[in-house]
């Protein structure tokens, strides 16, 4: 359809003027058969509105054919399936409620309002009030119960590849701060499994060893008799 109105009225249209220029370029197109001669591919070219010029290597336009060329409709669309337009329709859906989702989320409180709209519907959950216990004096002639630290020795021990020389002397000295006879042995045991760990062999493990009681005796020198 023409432009109806405006500078343009009853000009065709940019769709109808490339469809108009797709047919002319189908309808010019000079086909030339498999094994034509060369009288037959002269004639061919003539047929079609076209001279030979020898001389300047080129086809000139005869002015002999004339085409007219119509401007063709545009195209027909192919008819949705089934299959497509229940897709269509459950995407339309899906995306009327993910836009539903969506505005809910924009429209939810966030931080201190959100606390106060929980505090006035009452969904807020109350914080729990702290439980302090006082500790009953001891009675007469009542022992008192070991602590964890009096109770067992439970300092983990862990070394990693490297200056285990350096890590064996400052772990040793942490343990001095709160070192006494009854984890004294046990530490020890601990410092040649944590050694072992490492696959280290057996000159280096006795070295290392040798190292942390050496510190225990030089700082410690009551425990010295519990290290040999």
């Amino acid at each position: 359809m023409p432009y109806k109105r405006g500078e343009r009225k009853g000009k065709l249209t940019i769709a109808e003027l490339r469809r108009a220029v797709r047919l002319h370029n189908k309808l010019t197109k000079v086909s030339i058969p498999r094994g034509a001669s060369y009288d037959e591919i002269i004639k061919i070219i003539n047929d079609n509105g076209y001279n030979v010029d020898h001389a300047n290597q080129k086809l000139v336009p005869s002015g002999k054919a004339k085409i007219e060329v119509p401007v063709p409709p545009p195209a027909k669309r192919k008819p949705k399936s089934d299959v497509d337009k229940k897709f269509d329709k459950e995407l339309k859906e899906l995306m009327a409620i993910a836009d539903k989702n969506i505005e809910k989320e924009k429209k939810k409180p966030v931080g201190k309002v959100k606390d106060a709209v929980a505090k006035i519907e009452g969904k807020a959950k109350p914080k729990p009030k702290p439980n302090f216990k006082l500790k009953s004096p001891r009675k007469i002639g009542e022992v008192a119960k070991p602590t964890k630290k009096s109770a067992g020795f439970d300092m983990k021990i862990t070394f990693k590849t490297g200056n285990l020389e350096n890590q064996v002397r400052q772990t040793t000295k942490g343990f001095l701060k709160s070192a006494s006879k009854d984890n004294v042995k046990l530490f020890i045991t601990k410092i040649r499994r944590s050694l072992g760990v490492l696959n280290l062999n057996e000159k280096d493990r006795r070295e290392l060893v040798d190292l942390s009681k050496s510190i225990i005796k030089l700082n410690r020198p009551k425990l010295a008799s519990l290290v040999e």
